[in-house]
Parts: structure tokens; sequence; C-alpha cells
């Protein structure tokens, strides 16, 4: 993906949402820049900002409006707040911005390792501008004089839908930093959006529903290992964990430690999707600290081929 953070604030942008969302034919730059009285080029970069977000997306040189953006169209302040708090977090360079925030409370600093880990063509000033506001205005940073605070807690819950929505975007949000800390930022980075979600699936759900939190942990695991396999090798062919692994063993992508644990891993899978094992059609039942202890296992074991494969160093 090609980030781009433009100079734009973040309630300009929902009003230029709000345009879109509220016409009943497409509008022209022209009308949505009289819509929100600010000039095209303006509204050219809000337009941008809000395809970056997940907001919206061209179809036939026509802008069309995602899921998540229709839920705006009804929803009071508060709610939007959290809602624009919930597609920031799915946001790679937001949510390293927040981490390191967290890690040394510097915005100008978060801002320039976003802009140089993303390959930001904006100034350092307007990713920290943009960022920042956007980050306050959603409630996920609050600033208090000088000091710089990632929060989750809104000061007032209207109700429960914002109860039930601040609570599921709290989880999320410290499963993705955790994930881009355990990772590293350059894997973190190499994984895309589906891949994420299906490990915070697991995180989420490991102790309500082990079985499927392995098996869904488990597809961003074979995806991964197809994406970085194709890199240098075509493995469209491969089925499943177990065939992926061999093939890049094979292909001399990965060391043997890597394939003992990539098929404890897949084994792991094998039991968490089948109701009763092949040979001996007896039921495995699934703990839920075996459920966490496999998706770590798998993580430890995603960067470990990653770094062997990029970095040519071997880290477990």
């Amino acid at each position: 993906m090609n980030y781009q953070i433009p100079d734009v604030s973040i309630t300009t942008c929902l009003d230029v949402l709000e345009a879109i969302l509220n016409s009943e034919a497409p509008l022209s730059l022209d009308r949505i820049s009289k819509y929100i009285n600010k000039s095209t080029s303006y509204t050219r970069r809000a337009l941008i900002f809000l395809n970056q977000l997940g907001f919206i997306f061209e179809k036939k040189t026509e802008w069309k409006t995602s899921d998540i953006a229709k839920k705006v169209k009804l929803a009071n302040l508060e709610q939007k707040k959290l809602i624009v708090g919930n597609v920031l977090l799915k946001y790679k360079p937001f949510l390293m911005f927040c981490n390191f925030v967290l890690n040394d409370n510097i915005t100008k600093e978060a801002a320039r390792k976003v802009k140089t880990l993303f390959d930001v063509d904006s100034r350092e000033e307007v990713v920290q501008r943009v960022l920042l506001n956007s980050g306050i205005f959603s409630g996920i940073i609050k600033k208090d004089k000088n000091k710089i605070q990632i929060s989750l807690k809104s000061e007032k819950i209207p109700d429960s839908f914002t109860e039930e929505l601040e609570k599921a975007i709290q989880d999320e949000f410290f499963t993705r930093i955790f994930l881009s800390q355990k990772l590293g930022d350059d894997l973190f980075n190499f994984l895309v959006e589906d891949e994420i979600e299906n490990i915070i699936y697991g995180f989420l759900n490991y102790q309500t529903n082990p079985k499927q939190a392995i098996s869904t942990s488990g597809q961003a695991f074979e995806d991964f290992l197809r994406r970085i396999g194709e890199e240098k090798f075509g493995c469209g062919s491969c089925s499943g964990i177990g065939q992926l692994i061999s093939f890049l063993r094979n292909k001399k992508l990965i060391d043997k430690s890597h394939v003992d644990l990539g098929n404890a891993i897949n084994r792991m899978r094998l039991l968490s999707s089948h109701s009763k094992e092949k040979e001996t059609l007896e039921l495995w039942n699934i703990h839920p600290d075996s459920a966490i202890e496999s998706i770590l296992l798998m993580l430890s074991l995603m960067r470990s081929i990653f770094n062997f494969i990029r970095n040519n160093t071997r880290i477990i």
C-alpha cells in the first residue's frame, strides 16, 4: 500500500464523508468543495485521507463508501469519534505512531520514524499534526499540557452501542500494539490486513473458542508462508502449512529447526480444524492455555523465518 498522510483535519474529512453519504448522485470535486467551504486542493487531500483510512474507495471515477462509512451517517458525535478510532487502529502509520509515542512520548520523533518507515511524502510536521490531531479527536490520544498519553477510555459513555464499540477498540488496539512489538516493525508491516485480523481473532477468542482461535490464526501463518515463498519461487501448488514448510525447506529458504517447529504448529492446527483425528477417530479437546501457547509460538516462528530469509540471522 502506498501510504499518504495529507495536510488535512479529520473533522473536515468527516464533513466530506457526510456530503458523499447524503448525496443521491455522485458529487464532483467542485461541489464537495462548496459543501465544506474549502478549496478544491484541500478537498482533494481530504478525499485521499478518507481513502487511506478505508472510508471511501474509487470505482469507475466515482467515490463509493465502505460499510464502516455508512455507520457514520446515523452516528452521534461520540459514536463518530469511536468509529474514527476503530478505523485509525487499522491504519498502520497511526498504529506505529502510537507505538513510538508509548515508547518515548515524543510526537516529533514518532512522526519522523513513521515518515521514514512508510516512505510518506509529506513533511514531518504534517505527519505529526495529522496523526496527533486525528488521535485526539478519536480519544485514543490525550494531550495534557506538554504530556501525550495513549488512552482508550472516553469521558462519557452515552449508550450501550458506544460502550461495546469502545471495549472492542481497546482490546484490538492493544493487541495490535503487542503484535507490532513482538514481531518487529519490518515483519508487522510485511503482513497484510487480513493476516493481522486473523491473528487478532486468535488473541481475542482463545479463551472462549480455542479451536477456532488456533485455526484462524493458523490461516495467517499459512498465508505468510505462501507470500514470503512467492517472493523468490512460485509455490502456488502447495496446499496447507505442511506442504509450504517442506517447499521452503527444499528451496533452502528455511532451516531444519523451522521445519520442526512449523510441523508442530501445523499439527495443532489440524487438531483444531478436525473434530476427530484421522488415524484414531478420537476427539481432541484443546484448552485455552494450549491455544495461546500455540499462537505465541507461531508468532515467534514467523519472526524467525522472516529474519532468516531477509537478514540471514538465526533468532527464535
